[in-house]
């Protein structure tokens, strides 16, 4: 089989069947399909900010080839920061930005590149992200907040909360943040691991935590200073092995996941991320639903849940390391559970907001929500293979 391609960046994907396979590349001058010489940048349109809240905002753009995307940012139109890098060639773009400061204005620009290398940046734009509003009903107290285990690149951040809550942490060169992180698991035990940044560098954060019931408490302004660097100091860019073992079983309105941590000696952690329109590139085009520390070798649970129903989710785990090295190719899918018509009022199928159930690593005593999960698990089995109209009331449900 062969097969021309135009100049650009090309994806070879997998052949279908079985055996060994082979590609052999010849790289030639241009015939047709484009002209070696493209010195022309692409021209970029329609430039807008939507979807702004206390702490993101989403930008979209357009150009008139296919072009990567980047968005640089910051307090003023120095743009200090600077999204990550999309090496996806599209014509229509959309970034989001995240661990901002509410009630603050922030400047960008965005950035495409095309196949020739031919670089354009727009002007200058802004939004100011919304006004925190306070509920009457108080948030988590936070407590022992401590950034530790600070080196030249990474910093991890601690705190508690006197009630389960979510796990966000906001960062940057100064209080406007314009990094974070985040976790949807709700614990009263919190950790993040800060990467990408730069030594002997004071960084500013603030760390998050929303109940259940979504109310938020925000710390005030705090700062760490990284190390210094040493030039002789080797650099390591070599991610942790992946995870294994990843799976997704499916339940109501819910999906519950499961994996191993690499043995690297220098792992730190796992990102989850998903997408529903199919599996997911990197955590740059997708939905991250946290980043799970956790020990070398250790096995993990946690339980996706408010989902949508007789909908496929497509997961991606992404391990790194202390260096912040990323791992991406462990996957996994499963559709939600298809339940029957219900009567019952007080349990409609309707949706709600994503969460996660805390992880565990499979090493405590089973509890009470264990064990609905094992009951959820056999009621499906038996509709499955019994295929009889049972009532939702039948299925136990994680309230988030």
């Amino acid at each position: 089989f062969k097969k021309d391609f135009a100049p650009g960046p090309v994806s070879l994907g997998g052949n279908e069947g079985g055996g060994n396979n082979m590609y052999v590349v010849i790289v030639d001058s241009v015939s047709k399909g484009g002209s070696a010489t493209d010195t022309t940048p692409p021209i970029l349109s329609n430039v807008t900010t939507g979807l702004i809240t206390e702490t993101g905002a989403t930008v979209t753009w357009n150009t008139d080839e296919a072009a990567t995307s980047r968005i640089e940012f910051g307090s003023d139109n120095t743009y200090k920061d600077a999204t990550p890098f999309s090496p996806t060639l599209v014509t229509n773009h959309s970034r989001t930005l995240s661990g901002l400061s509410p009630s603050k204005t922030y400047h960008y620009r965005v950035v495409s590149m095309d196949t020739f290398g031919n670089e354009r940046k727009s002007g200058d734009f802004s939004f100011t992200t919304k006004t925190v509003t306070v509920t009457p009903t108080p948030g988590p107290s936070l407590l022992l907040i401590t950034a530790s285990d600070v080196t030249a690149h990474s910093a991890k951040i601690t705190w508690g909360t006197d009630k389960e809550a979510t796990t966000q942490v906001s960062f940057g060169e100064t209080d406007a943040y314009g990094r974070g992180t985040t976790n949807q698991a709700l614990s009263i035990s919190h950790s993040q691991i800060l990467l990408g940044l730069k030594a002997e560098t004071t960084y500013h954060y603030q760390v998050i935590s929303a109940d259940a019931a979504g109310n938020r408490t925000f710390s005030g302004d705090l700062i760490f200073t990284t190390a210094t660097f040493s030039p002789g100091t080797p650099v390591d860019t070599t991610p942790p092995a992946d995870a294994t073992n990843f799976s997704a079983i499916p339940g109501f309105r819910k999906l519950m996941l499961s994996w191993t941590n690499p043995s690297d000696s220098d792992f730190l952690g796992v990102r989850i991320y998903y997408r529903t329109d199919g599996p997911p590139a990197s955590f740059n085009d997708a939905i991250i639903l946290g980043d799970f520390i956790g020990l070398p070798g250790q096995v993990m649970h946690a339980t996706h849940v408010g989902l949508e129903n007789n909908v496929t989710y497509f997961y991606a785990a992404a391990s790194f390391d202390t260096h912040g090295n990323f791992q991406n190719t462990a996957r996994t899918s499963a559709k939600t559970f298809n339940p029957v018509a219900t009567t019952n009022p007080e349990e409609p199928f309707s949706t709600g907001g994503c969460g996660m159930i805390n992880p565990n690593d499979g090493g405590d005593p089973p509890g009470p929500g264990q064990a609905a999960e094992m009951l959820g698990m056999l009621g499906m089995i038996l509709l499955l293979l019994l295929r009889k109209r049972l009532k939702t009331s039948q299925y136990p449900m994680v309230q988030i």
